[in-house]
């Protein structure tokens, strides 16, 4: 049971991070939109709409249909930054005691320098 939710975190989280989750979701639109291209045109093919609507041929498309392609997959921004997913095991105690630990710091710097090391040149300015 360990095991597959341990392999399902980690598929979500890879493809969480290759791809934006929002974007899957728009898949429907994408059908539909490649549908309505291939209701006007019987012979038009995926390559062809991939092509049109990602490819070369993107810029002068998106002129005469900009307001349909919004909804399209990787077309717009989401500004989404973290995806996060959290299981909930039931029996499990969860709960993390805290023992108080005291930190205190001291200072182990020594100055090392001496004056056999200090040539003339490096020495302060003088008054004069």
């Amino acid at each position: 049971m360990i095991k597959v939710l341990s392999i399902q975190l980690a598929f979500v989280v890879l493809i969480g991070g290759l791809i934006d989750l929002h974007d899957v979701a728009k898949i429907p639109y994408l059908i539909d939109h490649y549908n309505q291209h291939k209701s006007k045109d019987t012979a038009f093919s995926i390559t062809e709409f991939f092509e049109l609507h990602y490819g070369s041929m993107e810029e002068e498309h998106d002129k005469e249909e900009s307001e349909q392609h919004k909804g399209l997959p990787f077309k717009a921004p989401d500004n989404t930054s973290i995806h996060s997913t959290v299981f909930f095991v039931a029996g499990h105690n969860t709960s993390v005691e805290l023992d108080e630990i005291e930190v205190t710091y001291t200072n182990f710097y020594h100055s090392h320098s001496s004056s056999e090391f200090q040539p003339s040149i490096f020495q302060p300015p003088r008054k004069g």
